[in-house]
């Protein structure tokens, strides 16, 4: 449904906005096309789900409910989520690699990183970011503001959690 609606999206610098209405879409999204914005009926009622981790020593990218790649990617009132948990390994919600990525009031759930802020300028307002062990990582510049961060419980006893891993060499 929501991969129908990018595919359609007309090539070029336009901004392309999908409206995804309330309910819950079991897809994977991969957007490439710049300026896309994802609008939903609200965090927890508009849901983009999978189940996709990695097996051990797999591809983590692979795993990603939603990728964007594309330039000034933005989303708004939904969540996205991953729910292969625990026996998931790594099992990514939301890869972005795309400059001047926003998200307001966005929920990111996950087990293991469920947040891969891999490159660029990030800016996340008024969400939920859930998950276990370095649940958001990546090489990005990112701001979050107002944010609420839940740490889930690891799937070891005993396992201690660390909420980011930032990946940078240099400032």
């Amino acid at each position: 449904m929501i991969a129908a609606a990018l595919a359609a999206a007309p090539s070029g610098k336009a901004r392309y906005t999908i409206h995804i209405r309330e309910g819950t879409y079991f897809e994977q999204l991969n957007i490439s096309r710049r300026n896309v914005a994802l609008f939903g009926d609200g965090m927890g009622k508009t849901v983009i789900t999978s189940n996709r981790g990695t097996p051990k020593g797999g591809y983590v990218p692979s795993s990603a409910t939603v990728t964007a790649r594309g330039n000034g990617f933005m989303a708004q009132d939904l969540t996205i989520q991953n729910t292969a948990g625990p026996d998931g390994n790594q099992s990514l919600a939301l890869l972005t690699n795309s400059q001047h990525t926003v998200l307001y009031r966005c929920g990111l759930h996950g087990f293991q990183d469920t947040l891969c802020a891999e490159n660029n300028l990030q800016f996340y307002l008024d969400c939920e970011i859930s998950g276990t062990v370095d649940f958001i990582f990546g090489n990005a510049k990112a701001v979050f503001q107002s944010c609420r961060l839940l740490v889930r419980r690891p799937k070891i006893n005993g396992a201690h959690n660390v909420v980011t891993a930032q990946g940078r060499n240099k400032a």
